[in-house]
């Protein structure tokens, strides 16, 4: 009885971050078409150039890249190339899965250290045409992406059976 409630309540928490990294990224895509289309609105329908609008844009664009990423991992909808380890025996195919999450992992954690090292160093510079955000902004995105993706890969090998051949 214990296992199935510590799995229930294992589900309903992964199941929150997967709800909760869905509406930041699909908040952010929102965002990202109003401004946009804001742009389109200021340049060629009321024919003033309005710098921020573009700037934004560039910031929300890395902010939707980065927590793409951890919407990928929730789905594990990532583009792999399965063909080759599909053809291996079921253990093997295991390993093989074992040893690209732990590279995925090392790669997502010296991404996640970059992050930190850069954001006190990029705190003292504005950006150009948004004097009141600092370009510490584009470093925030990691440290909330990073950690989420790892515990969807954590997951993943946690749920991982066979590569299928497609």
């Amino acid at each position: 009885i214990t296992i199935i409630l510590y799995e229930g309540v294992n589900e309903m928490f992964r199941k929150r971050l997967h709800d909760l990294v869905k509406i930041m990224g699909n908040t952010l895509l929102i965002l990202l078409v109003f401004c946009v289309l804001m742009q389109v609105i200021f340049r060629y329908v009321l024919k003033i150039s309005v710098p921020w609008t573009e700037e934004l844009a560039r910031v929300i664009t890395i902010w939707l890249t980065i927590i793409g990423l951890a919407v990928i991992e929730s789905e594990n909808t990532q583009i792999t190339t399965t063909y080759f380890v599909s053809k291996m025996k079921g253990s093997y195919q295991k390993i093989w899965k074992t040893v690209i999450a732990l590279l995925t992992i090392i790669f997502l954690c010296t991404f996640f250290v970059g992050s930190l090292k850069m954001l006190p160093k990029a705190s003292n510079i504005m950006l150009g045409s948004m004097p009141f955000l600092k370009t510490s902004i584009i470093y925030i995105p990691p440290i909330i992406a990073v950690p989420l993706a790892i515990i969807f890969i954590i997951y993943q090998l946690k749920d991982f059976k066979e590569f299928t051949e497609i």
